[in-house]
């Protein structure tokens, strides 16, 4: 609400949203200051060019004593006792655990080194007088496992630069001739770094010194090739592409690059633009397999043995790569017809009596069937149940077995014993505060490195006194969640990422390797799990990983099937909340084969961590 005070008559014009008032006279506004500061700090609003128009920033008014964004900070007078040398510069430092430290240090120039700077960093060999000063590299700032070192820091002019680990070498300033115009500057190599010219994406031709546009292109370009800098760009096709200085030679797609191992696999030809007209064809290596085993790789270069079953298989059944009986189906039955961990020795459960109405006997029991009328229960599908529901089915929901089956999608569905209800998946009531996100008609609270957000609708505000740095997330109860290289109250302290066998630390957790044949797995990547590599192989740049098929998608489909052979056109009701991409006709968390790095679910229902292959 405004408050519109003044001393004397002002003709306001009023429209909705807005408040008029002649040139000249001051209005109070009532705006609320609701930044938290503590320590008894003062929320001040005071104008900031930063902010848009002429704009204003809420920020806290500290008393004496207190500083930062929310007074959260004390300060406290240290003296600094170092006597740094040669340019050095005494700094203090503290450190909080429980109890506050304060610790004195000097920060040393790059020519020196050493508790009070009064060493002179030795690089070895010396660097020449007079081209190249040495200097300190000062890796174990950057973590604590790494050891300082020297190099020589070389100098350059405005006619050449000295190189080199002594910088014992001199590269002169190349003379360009004719000299550089319109803007241009002389390189090393002698040739012109020429601005661009106006209205184009090319810059002027550099061999005539910025004095004239791009040369055309002699031979013309072939193919449907551009001319760009007196060089032809060359066009593809789904076939393949067309290379050489007139775009005048073909390579195939449908070769394949590095070839296949001789005798270990056969190149044969994807067809993918007759999957979708966008897409490309391609070619891969079609492996060998063997009653012994199989060969595997993009060149069919590795070789899987096949296991060994004890007790051998029997009744027709095939051992597998994993040494378990694949056993066959028994007749008139969809289920296995021998148990595989007994070498196919023995029939599954029969049903006895045996199933009446057409039910289908699985592992000892009946599985009954259904019509448009009803449904056959009992232990043998002997009785008759008419699909009859108590309340009728509304909103297009069907009577399935005494039961209403309502509609639904990924943003709506009805609900209720008669699919009398209906529920917006994307409206949350009450609705969601502060930049939280609706999504499946729940609030999903963000919270942030200063504040932890909770409640229905997110309102709950919980302060992390200091805020949580170096990428920390604030929780509940005001505490900090450090990323794993970090630790400390504020995470304020870093200690190096402690993951093994090569694990990166992403977003607090260890993101382990995987391979063709397994992955590193547990909280800090300390155990391996194997794999069976993958035959048939996976097509189109998917990836087999830890025993799953990922294939790759694009903004219009998707690949699927068993190889990645097959594609399909996306089909997503709704739109998906970043960080998720629509594939198939639902979100899910993203994956880049290209980089080979994957994204899970963590326990809350979110996009985050990853691992990578």
């Amino acid at each position: 609400m405004f408050q519109v005070t003044c001393s004397i008559i002002v003709v306001l014009f009023v429209v909705p949203g807005w408040i008029t008032v002649l040139h000249g006279v001051e209005v109070e506004l009532a705006v609320p200051c609701n930044k938290t500061c503590v320590h008894s700090g003062q929320c001040v609003i005071t104008p900031d060019p930063t902010c848009p128009g002429s704009g204003f920033k809420q920020t806290c008014n500290c008393p004496p004593s207190y500083t930062g964004e929310f007074c959260e900070n004390f300060l406290y007078k240290v003296e600094c006792d170092k006597i740094c040398e040669n340019g050095g510069q005494c700094v203090v430092n503290f450190t909080n655990d429980g109890c506050t430290s304060f610790l004195t240090s000097c920060v040393c120039p790059p020519t020196c080194y050493g508790e009070l700077c009064e060493f002179f960093p030795i690089c070895d060999p010396p660097c020449k007088a007079g081209q190249g000063e040495c200097v300190v590299l000062r890796n174990s700032q950057l973590a604590p496992h790494l050891t300082d070192g020297a190099y020589c820091n070389c100098s350059m002019s405005a006619t050449g630069y000295y190189y080199g680990n002594q910088c014992q070498h001199y590269q002169q300033t190349g003379t360009c001739d004719p000299p550089c115009r319109n803007g241009g500057e002389c390189n090393y190599d002698g040739r012109c770094n020429c601005q661009q010219r106006p209205n184009s994406n090319s810059p002027y031709e550099s061999f005539t010194g910025c004095s004239e546009f791009d040369p055309v292109c002699n031979p013309a370009c072939q193919n449907g090739g551009i001319c760009y800098s007196g060089s032809c760009e060359c066009t593809s096709t789904d076939l393949g592409y067309y290379y050489g200085s007139a775009c005048e030679q073909f390579q195939d797609n449908t070769i394949c690059d590095p070839p296949c191992t001789a005798g270990q696999g056969e190149c044969v030809v994807l067809r993918n633009s007759q999957l979708a007209p966008h897409l490309t064809d391609g070619a891969y290596c079609n492996c060998s397999m063997s009653a012994t085993g199989y060969y595997y790789g993009k060149q069919c270069q590795h070789y899987q043995q096949k296991g060994t079953c004890d007790p051998p298989c029997r009744n027709g059944g095939e051992c597998n790569y994993d040494g378990r009986c694949n056993c066959q189906q028994r007749p008139n039955s969809n289920s296995r017809n021998f148990e595989s961990f007994t070498g196919c020795s023995e029939f599954d459960p029969v049903c006895d009596p045996a199933c009446q109405n057409g039910g289908i006997c699985y592992s000892g029991s009946c599985e009954c069937t259904s019509t448009d009328l009803g449904y056959y229960n009992g232990s043998v599908c002997e009785q008759f149940q008419d699909n009859i529901c108590n309340l009728p089915c509304q909103n297009g929901g069907t009577c399935t077995r005494g039961y209403c089956r309502c509609r639904h999608s990924n943003s709506w569905e009805y609900y209720g014993p008669g699919c009398e209800r209906f529920r917006d998946y994307n409206i949350c009531s009450p609705p969601c505060e502060d930049g939280s996100v609706c999504q499946y008609g729940s609030c999903r609270c963000i919270s942030n490195a200063t504040q932890y957000r909770s409640g229905s609708d997110c309102s709950d505000v919980t302060e992390c006194m200091g805020g949580c740095l170096n990428g920390g997330t604030c929780l509940i109860g005001g505490k900090c969640r450090c990323l794993k290289e970090y630790t400390g109250v504020n995470c304020e302290t870093y200690t190096g990422c402690p993951c093994l066998n090569n694990g990166r630390c992403i977003d607090g957790e260890c993101d382990c390797v995987a391979n063709e044949t397994g992955m590193f797995q547990g909280a800090l990547c300390g155990f391996f799990t194997f794999y069976y590599p993958r035959y048939p192989p996976v097509l189109n740049g998917g990836v087999w990983s830890v025993g799953n098929i990922y294939c790759p998608y694009d903004d219009v489909g998707y690949f699927h099937g068993n190889q990645c052979e097959k594609y399909s056109l996306n089909n997503c009701i709704s739109s998906c909340i970043e960080p998720e991409v629509c594939i198939e006709e639902g979100c899910i968390c993203p994956y880049n084969l290209t980089e080979r790095r994957f994204t899970y679910t963590n326990d809350k229902g979110r996009c985050k961590g990853q691992y990578y292959f």
